[in-house]
């Protein structure tokens, strides 16, 4: 009988040293300009393999938000004041010289009206999806006085990738996505199929093929952390050795599921 053995990589979505930085400059007419350097803070470290790393898709375009934080003689506390888009890099944004809760993300399936709307629409990201879908939110933020903010944005996924190869028909997460922006199905994507998923499981059916006196699909159910990258393999080679490293760790992360 065959055994089926299930190898697993792991790999760190490395917080990118690039930071965002707003700098501040008041033209005299109760406007400020902000120069928004935005980073999306996730990079891929490589690692040597026979077959290629999974690389996620890192968005380069996003909406930026800046709603009242404070109630003023023109808006009150919780108005959007102004919406933009923005990209990977280099802003320029002219706004009201007042307090501000900033919201940025690149998941925007409706146009929100009021902050609430926004604070909904941050908390229907899909559970598991295709995209990989960033945000940040920052409040209480006056620009008046001159001043640098640092910080990244957020990437509270994890990547679970499935190789392509002989033994693998496809895959499906378990749990619902929770709206129509998101997906429980698995894409391929060059070697890999890979689902953005935002649980602490991996929660996934494998489908399978060429596998003598198995039902046909396999039950794959470990522990995921976002941010993180996580490579399975599915191989009948009972010799195989694998050997990890990435960066910033190094070592060796081996671990065998058998399906009989």
């Amino acid at each position: 009988m065959k055994k089926l053995l299930l190898f697993l990589s792991v790999l760190v979505f490395a917080l990118s040293s690039c930071d965002r930085k707003e700098i501040v400059q008041n033209n005299g007419n109760g406007l400020v300009s902000v120069n928004m350097d935005l980073s999306s803070g996730v990079k891929v470290s490589r690692v040597s393999r026979a077959s290629n790393d999974f690389v996620a898709t890192v968005p380069t375009s996003y909406k930026v938000y800046f709603v009242s934080a404070e109630k003023t003689e023109e808006y009150g506390k919780g108005d959007i004041v102004k919406t933009a888009d923005v990209v990977l890099g280099d802003n320029n944004i002219q706004l009201p010289d007042i307090k501000y809760n900033i919201y940025v993300t690149n998941y925007v399936p409706s146009t929100p009206k009021t902050e609430a709307d926004i604070k909904s629409m941050i908390e229907s990201i899909p559970v598991s999806s295709s995209t990989l879908y960033l945000v940040k939110e920052d409040d209480g933020v006056i620009f008046h006085n001159t001043k640098t903010i640092t910080e990244t944005l957020v990437n509270n996924y994890a990547a679970v990738c499935i190789l392509d190869n002989n033994f693998v028909t496809g895959a499906q997460y378990n749990t619902p996505p929770m709206n129509s922006f998101g997906t429980a199905t698995y894409t391929l994507s060059g070697d890999w199929y890979y689902l953005y998923v935002k649980g602490n499981s991996t929660n996934t059916t494998i489908w399978l093929k060429n596998i003598p006196y198995n039902t046909g699909s396999y039950q794959l159910k470990e522990d995921i952390e976002p941010n993180y990258i996580y490579e399975y393999t599915v191989t009948d080679d009972t010799n195989a050795k694998f050997v990890l490293k990435t960066e910033p760790f190094a070592g060796v992360n081996k671990k065998d599921l058998v399906v009989e």
